[in-house]
């Protein structure tokens, strides 16, 4: 099923939903004025042809259970679409966490919670594989950073990720 901001969503064999978005330096919510969608590709991105040829390609999020329950509690699924699409927009955007195997760590304003009432997400990205994987998310009036014991869990599971996936 698609939706009109460019998300397609499906069910993985673990039953976990994924999405994917099309992903360029900053995500249109309409194509440019003269642009055309090609007519094939064979990676199966979207390309936009005008004036200089500009591509699009997927970048697939995943989520951990740990992410889910902690997103739901925190912010409206309106918000989360946006978040995530911003992420997704510019993976590779948001601080690295050091000594974290890579891990990043976005902040992200709640709605109508003043000025402390902002959440992080910690999310790891993969450029070979294209994807972000949402590992998990706390609201910053809780605590103010992930503790060792969070980053050395979180580690173990980037390394995971990136044993699974073949990533170098």
């Amino acid at each position: 099923m698609a939706s009109s901001r460019g998300w397609t969503r499906s069910r993985t064999s673990e039953s976990r939903p994924t999405r994917s978005w099309r992903n360029s330096a900053t995500p249109p919510r309409r194509l440019p004025l003269g642009a055309k969608p090609a007519s094939s590709d064979s990676l199966g991105g979207l390309a936009l042809l005008c004036g200089n040829a500009a591509y699009l390609w997927l970048v697939r999020i995943f989520a951990t259970t740990a992410y889910e329950r902690a997103i739901r509690k925190l912010i409206t699924d309106v918000a989360r679409e946006e978040m995530e699409s911003t992420i997704a927009a510019k993976p590779d955007g948001s601080l690295r966490i050091p000594g974290t195997g890579g891990i990043r760590k976005l902040r992200w304003a709640g709605s109508g919670r003043g000025k402390r009432g902002g959440i992080r997400v910690i999310y790891y990205y993969s450029a070979t594989l294209d994807s972000v994987y949402m590992l998990t998310a706390y609201a910053t009036a809780d605590r103010d950073d992930l503790t060792p014991t969070d980053k050395r869990v979180l580690s173990r599971l980037v390394a995971a990720i990136k044993k699974g996936g073949a990533e170098g």
